[in-house]
């Protein structure tokens, strides 16, 4: 799985398509290997693969769901130390309808 991955990587950067097909369907190749190997660390993935996953579509959706649960979680923690629900939406940039919804 490794070599093919790192091959078909290495002909789509060859081939003559535009530069946001040759991203697309490198997105793919590398998700498929991030769900293939969710054991290995992002710098055990990209070593083997030899491409920067901060470049892909995945990493970039699974660092902002990290952002979203952040978010959440914060805002038992001001509401504990007293905090409006204004001054709440105001600090995580979300909805008071979403703040309510995440404080239940």
């Amino acid at each position: 799985m490794v070599q093919e991955a790192k091959r078909l990587i290495e002909r789509v950067q060859k081939e003559q398509i535009t530069v946001l097909a040759k991203k697309e369907i490198i997105d793919v190749i590398t998700t498929i290997a991030v769900y293939k190997f969710a054991n290995l660390s992002r710098e055990e993935v990209e070593a083997m693969l030899g491409v920067r996953l901060e470049e892909t579509r995945v990493y970039r959706e699974a660092k902002q769901e990290g952002r979203e649960e952040l978010k959440l979680e914060l805002i038992s923690r001001f509401f504990a130390r007293g905090m409006s629900i204004e001054k709440v939406v105001q600090l995580l940039d979300l909805t008071i309808e979403q703040v309510r919804l995440a404080s239940k």
